[in-house]
C-alpha cells in the first residue's frame, strides 16, 4: 500500500506541472552572452637618431612586476614606458586598470646584492592618452585617474566590441614635473598592471562600489560601433 501512494502522489505531481506547462504561451526573446577579456600590453619606446624604437617590456618581466629604470639612458625607462588595454566583449562593458608602483634599491650583504623596498610611494604623472574608444575620435576625458581612491584607471565610457580592440592608456611620464635625479642611481621601479572588465550593470557586485568615481556627467555608449539589434545599450549614471 505505502509503494501505491507514493505512485499515486508522483502521478499526481506531474499532471498539476503538465496542466501549468500547458497554460503558458511560447515567448520569444533574445539573450547575448557577454564574454568578456581585457589585459594590459605594455611596452617601451625610446628615440634613437629622431627614430622611436619600440622595446618590449617582456625583456625587464620579474616576479614583481615590469622592471623600469630612472636613468634616461636605459631601454626599460620609466619615462618612457607605454600602455594600451586590449579589450573583446560581446555586450557593454566598463573597464579599469589598477596600477601600483613598488621602488626598490640594492645593498651589498654577505657579499650578494639584496632588494631593498623603499618605503615611500610615489604617483607617477603618467601621461593618459586622449583617445578614445577605437573608432569614435577623440575624447579628453578618455581616462579618469583615480589612484589616490583605489589605485585604478577608469574608462569613463563603456564599450562595446564584436571583436578585438585596443585602448590607448599611457603614453610616457610628465618626467618635467618630477625630480627622479634625486633617487639612487640603481633605484628600481616595478610596475603591475591588472585589467578588469565587468558588464554595465554588475559593476557594484564586482567592483564593490555604488557609483562610478567620475561625476557631474553620465557615462553615454560612445563605441562608434553598431552592436547587434538585441543588444540594448543604456547610460549608466554616476
Amino acid at each position: 500500500m505505502l509503494i501505491v501512494l507514493i505512485v499515486a502522489v508522483v502521478l499526481v505531481l506531474s499532471i498539476t506541472f503538465a496542466a501549468i506547462f500547458r497554460q503558458s504561451n511560447t515567448i520569444d526573446r533574445m539573450f547575448t552572452v557577454s564574454n568578456f577579456s581585457a589585459e594590459s600590453v605594455v611596452w617601451f619606446e625610446k628615440n634613437v637618431g629622431g627614430d622611436t624604437v619600440t622595446i618590449s617590456s617582456d625583456n625587464y618581466e620579474d616576479s614583481y612586476g615590469i622592471r623600469a629604470s630612472v636613468d634616461p639612458i636605459d631601454d626599460n625607462y620609466i619615462g618612457n614606458l607605454h600602455a594600451k588595454v586590449r579589450y573583446k566583449g560581446a555586450g557593454v562593458g566598463l573597464i579599469r586598470v589598477r596600477m601600483v608602483e613598488e621602488w626598490s634599491t640594492t645593498k651589498s650583504e654577505n657579499n650578494q646584492l639584496v632588494r631593498v623596498v623603499q618605503p615611500y610611494r610615489l604617483d607617477l604623472p603618467y601621461n593618459l592618452s586622449p583617445s578614445a574608444y577605437s573608432g569614435s575620435g577623440a575624447n579628453q576625458q578618455a581616462w579618469l585617474d583615480n589612484r589616490a581612491s583605489d589605485y585604478c584607471f577608469y574608462y569613463t565610457t563603456p564599450v562595446y566590441s564584436s571583436g578585438t580592440s585596443e585602448l590607448p592608456l599611457i603614453e610616457g611620464v610628465d618626467t618635467d614635473s618630477i625630480d627622479l635625479g634625486v633617487l639612487p642611481s640603481d633605484t628600481v621601479v616595478h610596475v603591475l598592471f591588472e585589467t578588469d572588465a565587468v558588464q554595465v550593470n554588475r559593476y557594484p557586485q564586482y567592483w564593490g562600489m555604488t557609483s562610478l568615481p567620475w561625476t557631474g556627467t553620465s557615462a553615454q555608449i560612445n563605441t562608434g560601433v553598431t552592436p547587434a539589434d538585441d543588444v540594448t545599450l543604456a547610460t549608466v549614471a554616476p
